[in-house]
């Protein structure tokens, strides 16, 4: 949610935040987007200049405060709202009551869309990965444990390969013999928690997965059972 928040102070400093459709806008030319927002709010060219000014002048604020690795994500947060907060004092004085309540009910029309469309994401991605991870229970007719019991062998093979690969301190031969000497391992494992049959189902399953380049150890086979 604080990820979300900061994305959504950051949007709505842009002029396409000041559009009723920023699905449209926000693939439009700036200057097209602020012909748009001018005509929007009935800004007249002193207000429409101003108001350019000061949302030039957030943004680079807001991009400064963002690139500041030294601030936590707490204090970034709450430089971005008090930015956020100095950026509408502001915009304001600029415009009249009746465009100000505008602008803040397009910002925040905009503002609403764009958590809808975080919220669909992310709840199209939790279903993804949900039918992915039941794909290898279901291939194989695994019960509970013998799920659980797969993805910690999988899982336990898959972060010891990584880690074999990135020892820069092991020639090509050892690299290849401790990595068969894990494939090895992880299929005494298996033998152990499948039946017959579902131990074979992966196996064929390797032999239809392409050639791994070489010399990397193929940490996806396992990942791939891991999902």
């Amino acid at each position: 949610m604080k990820r979300i928040l900061i994305a959504l102070i950051i949007t709505s400093a842009s002029t396409a935040a000041f559009a009723q459709d920023s699905t449209r806008t926000h693939k439009r030319p700036m200057h097209e987007q602020r012909a748009k927002m001018q005509d929007d709010l009935k800004l007249d060219e002193k207000q429409s200049a101003q108001v350019k000014d000061i949302n030039k002048e957030f943004m680079s604020s807001a991009q400064a405060i963002q690139k500041n690795k030294e601030l936590s994500k707490e204090e970034r947060k709450s430089k971005l709202e008090a930015l956020d907060k100095e950026r509408s004092g502001k915009l304001k004085t600029v415009m009249n009551d009746e465009q100000f309540t505008k602008w803040e009910s397009n910002r925040a029309a905009t503002r609403a869309k764009m958590e809808g469309y975080k919220e669909k994401r992310h709840d199209k991605m939790a279903r993804g990965k949900g039918k992915r991870g039941d794909r290898p229970k279901q291939d194989l007719g695994l019960n509970e444990e013998q799920s659980k019991q797969l993805k910690s062998i999988n899982g336990d093979f898959h972060d010891k390969t990584v880690a074999l690969r990135n020892n820069k301190d092991l020639s090509e031969d050892q690299r290849k013999a401790q990595f068969k000497q894990l494939r090895e391992q992880r299929d005494s494992k298996l033998k152990a928690t499948l039946s017959t049959e579902q131990y074979e189902k992966i196996q064929q399953r390797g032999k239809r997965k392409p050639d791994h380049k070489r010399g990397a150890p193929v940490e996806q086979e396992a990942a791939s059972e891991n999902n």
